[in-house]
């Protein structure tokens, strides 16, 4: 169709590379104009002391596009699509809070859906800088013990005349993974989703390609009250079609177009479903369970076919060496970015670089973060690395993350865990340490910089038989934006190979040290495990066995 720069058009249907263009959904481009004022888009004097409390006073221009029309506007469902840090998570928490504001009854109304507990706590944090001062109440399921979450959101009362229960929701917000949002629907007394107002997917690209005990079904089924009133797709919310192809929708338009929007609900629905992602790798048929309702499509992007956003504040780098030099090309890397901070650092409260390392396993993670820390200092500023994986639980990730804002820590060496979703403050530069599998990983990786309209910096070191697939990798990603090649010059990484060669020494040590004693834990282990031993024979020899068991252990830890 025509890709004329329109405010609103219908696109077509169409699945290509896992790239679903919703079909019927009006389409508002948003431009990346200037920030407007707070008082510009008509939020309430108490929302902006919360905002003004926070340091922030002006939006962004996917706030300034999407917080009003949630404000205003019944009846549509909203997909966003845009960069990561492009402020999506106020935008719409700010018009969500806003609405519950005058609530009289206490009634679970929202619920915010994300992949991992991680963004849990940060999507709670959000809602909760913006809820302060009122009455509205903010929980998280899925950090906690089941129990505990059963008691802070839905209380019994036992009704002796007639030997009856009664319950009441003891929150109005809910942020939550999808796997126990269905474990309380199941099993918690009077947990039920009757009177929801707003059903967020954030990071819903990633939601709705996935399973979790079939929660969007369980999810659907529980929330599935339409009003009866039909929708006219051709104006709803003040807004209209502008695409002369579909000019004639709203009187019942041609059999072209209703065939296009057969799989769309018509009927208004008293849950407004919002759904949020950088990319749009949707499942169509995870999409059609959601029953869109004259669903608004907000994009970001300037150039409607491209289907991953990447801030235009974002530098994007890639290396190419032998996979025995990787770690070399990394210390080099840190290197350039952190004079590169002391260069253009006018702050002198803030002169402290901020990295992101991803690598592709926690192994890695784990053998890197130790490589690291005995590398000491590169170009006189110390290393501060620490490693951020699933194998730590969830309160030393939440204190990790803290150091790291500080600046405590200066590297943050990581699976993919931090990727998708996560705010994290000042982060100068992200390096793939591992060429990630796909685009969609790569947009949500380099996202974590130049967040809300910040310079930020993106390298990925590749081995050399990586190369291709990578740049190919990035082409068919629709990538428009180029990616500078470094070159890997021996002068540049000379200068690190004796502290590299004696860090390298130290953790070998520490690794042979470590498979050592998983030896000798698996030797205890089969004693333990082997039939028992009655004979002065056998116990003599059970001892003269744990004897040197202890020798070994002895020698391994004063090596």
């Amino acid at each position: 169709m025509d890709k004329r720069l329109i405010n609103f058009w219908v696109i077509g249907y169409y699945v290509q590379d896992l790239l679903l263009s919703l079909d019927s959904i009006m389409v508002s481009r948003i431009e990346m104009m200037d920030s407007q004022s707070l008082e510009s888009i008509g939020l309430p004097d108490w929302i902006i002391k919360n905002l003004n409390d926070q340091g922030i006073v002006e939006l962004l221009a996917v706030q300034n596009e999407i917080v009003p029309f949630i404000a205003r506007t019944e009846g549509h469902d909203i997909c966003v699509c845009a960069p990561t840090g492009s402020g999506k998570t106020l935008a719409y928490v700010l018009p969500i809070v806003q609405k519950l504001y005058n609530r009289v009854v206490r009634r679970l109304r929202v619920i915010c859906i994300v992949p991992t507990h991680d963004l849990v706590t940060q999507t709670e944090a959000t809602f909760k800088s913006i809820t302060k001062g009122t009455d509205l109440v903010v929980e998280t399921l899925g950090l906690r013990s089941f129990a505990l979450e059963q008691s802070l959101i839905v209380s019994s009362h036992f009704n002796d005349e007639n030997n009856s229960v009664t319950y009441q929701s003891l929150v109005d917000i809910i942020v939550c993974t999808p796997g126990r949002l269905v474990e309380h629907l199941n099993e918690t007394p009077g947990f039920d989703l009757q009177h929801l107002t707003y059903l967020v997917i954030d990071e819903a690209d990633r939601l709705l390609r996935e399973s979790f005990q079939y929660w969007l079904e369980k999810v659907m089924d529980s929330s599935s009250v339409s009003k009866e009133r039909l929708i006219s797709i051709g104006s709803r919310g003040d807004i209209s079609i502008s695409d002369s192809k579909y000019n004639n929708t709203s009187s019942g338009g041609s059999s072209n177009f209703r065939s296009h929007i057969d799989h769309l609900s018509f009927k208004e629905s008293r849950v407004i479903k919002l759904l949020l992602s950088a990319t749009m790798s949707y499942n169509p048929e995870k999409i059609s369970l959601l029953k869109l309702n004259a669903p608004l499509y907000f994009q970001s992007n300037k150039i409607s076919e491209l289907k991953y956003t990447i801030p235009d504040t974002l530098k994007e780098s890639y290396i190419a060496c032998h996979s025995d030099q990787k770690p070399l090309a990394l210390i080099s890397v840190i290197g350039n970015i952190f004079k590169s901070k002391q260069q253009q650092q006018t702050d002198q409260n803030d002169n402290i670089a901020r990295i992101i390392c991803f690598t592709n396993s926690i192994d890695i993670t784990q053998r890197l973060n130790t490589l690291l820390g005995f590398i000491g200092e590169v170009d006189g500023v110390k290393l501060k690395p620490a490693q951020y994986s699933s194998s730590i639980n969830s309160i030393e990730r939440s204190n990790l993350l803290k150091l790291f804002a500080n600046g405590d820590i200066n590297v943050l060496i990581c699976s993919d865990i931090l990727a998708r979703g996560m705010d994290l403050p000042n982060v100068d530069a992200v390096i793939n340490y591992n060429a990630p599998p796909s685009a969609v990983l790569y947009v949500h990786r380099v996202g974590r910089t130049a967040r809300a309209g910040r310079k930020g910096s993106a390298y990925t070191i590749v081995a050399r038989e990586e190369k291709s697939y990578f740049t190919n990798m990035i082409k068919k990603a629709g990538r428009t934006q180029k990616m500078d090649k470094l070159t890997w010059k021996k002068e540049q990484y000379q200068k690190y190979t004796k502290s590299y060669k004696n860090a390298l020494s130290q953790t070998r040590t520490i690794y042979a040290k470590r498979k050592a004693n998983q030896k000798l834990f698996k030797s205890i282990n089969n004693l333990s495990q082997s039939s028992a031993l009655t004979t002065e024979d056998n116990q003599s020899i059970i001892v003269q066995d744990l004897t040197e068991i202890n020798k070994k252990r002895l020698l391994i830890n004063f090596e």
